[in-house]
């Protein structure tokens, strides 16, 4: 349980934005509730627990500790709240898995939810095969509101859960298609690592694509403000900029030709297909598969 433990605080931490004290202080007691309740544990049981520690550091006077126990407790708070939600899922396609987390109250829910399914398809590749000694494309992941749950830092930092998950599913064939509304809201290799950039509009250019643009700054003016001027589609493949008209919506639903039905409550995740969606927002796409996870820490079992 030690291993559980040490995963689920790595992602608290960055969910909840933990600092180094409480970091250590929520893992300390993780092992040790799950020493005493196994898969049992909850948040609400992990919240009692820490309850208990502040009130005897308070008793100790060690105020410190104390206040770190409080700070864990504010926090862990709206995670206790959806352990009343009943779990429900709507199996569709084999091909197609969607995680719709659209319905989660709040943003760390939201952001819980995807960093576990992140884990979880990670876990299930390294069990399945080797890191590939040839790269090719066996499952794609298309991530929305990707900065949610694999979030910017200043470079002296180390990466959080999910950037270091998205990075290492490429040695097991599993792509990623990272969507954010700003390139400054991921971490800023992710544009120079990535095989593609594709930008909606010249502000949106990640910075090491927008100077690609400086010839046009210094040979001719006038081109460069009659090309930036409107919305056009930036795209960077294999070291080229491609500029191209704006992208026209689907006028129609785009129905995948698969049926739905409701599975049992309590089922929290079908067996692995081809290609998985973690969607932090956004209404469900047609034909895929619903999940809504009840989130205590027994999860990472």
């Amino acid at each position: 349980m030690r291993d559980f433990a040490l995963i689920l605080s790595d992602i608290l931490r960055d969910v909840l934005e933990l600092s180094d004290p409480m970091t250590y202080m929520l893992y300390d007691e993780l092992v040790r509730c799950y020493a005493a309740h196994g898969d049992r544990l909850t948040f609400s049981k992990l919240i009692r627990s820490l309850e208990a520690r502040r009130l005897a550091a308070l008793q100790a006077r060690s105020f410190a500790e104390a206040n770190i126990a409080e700070g864990l407790i504010r926090r862990l708070y709206l995670l206790a709240l959806d352990e009343k939600r009943p779990a429900t899922n709507s199996l569709g396609s084999s091909k197609v898995i969607i995680y719709d987390l659209s319905s989660l109250t709040t943003y760390q829910l939201r952001c819980l939810y995807a960093e576990i399914i992140l884990w979880r398809i990670y876990n299930e590749a390294r069990a399945k095969r080797a890191p590939a000694k040839r790269p090719k494309l066996e499952r794609l992941l298309i991530l929305e509101e990707a900065q949610n749950y694999i979030r910017p830092r200043r470079p002296e930092r180390a990466p959080g859960i999910g950037e270091r998950i998205v990075n290492e599913l490429r040695a097991y064939c599993v792509g990623a298609l990272v969507i954010s509304p700003d390139p400054t809201q991921l971490p800023y290799h992710m544009a120079r690592d990535a095989g593609a950039v594709v930008s909606i509009g010249y502000q949106a250019l990640p910075e090491v694509v927008a100077e690609l643009l400086s010839f046009y700054r210094y040979s001719d003016v006038k081109r460069l403000i009659k090309t930036t001027s409107k919305i056009r589609t930036y795209i960077y493949h294999g070291g080229r900029l491609h500029i191209k008209g704006a992208p026209r919506p689907y006028r129609k639903t785009i129905d995948l030709g698969v049926a739905t039905r409701e599975e049992p409550a309590g089922v929290e995740e079908p067996e692995a297909e081809a290609r998985v969606e973690a969607k932090a927002g956004g209404p469900e796409p047609t034909g895929g598969a619903n999940h809504h996870l009840t989130p205590h820490p027994s999860f990472l079992g």
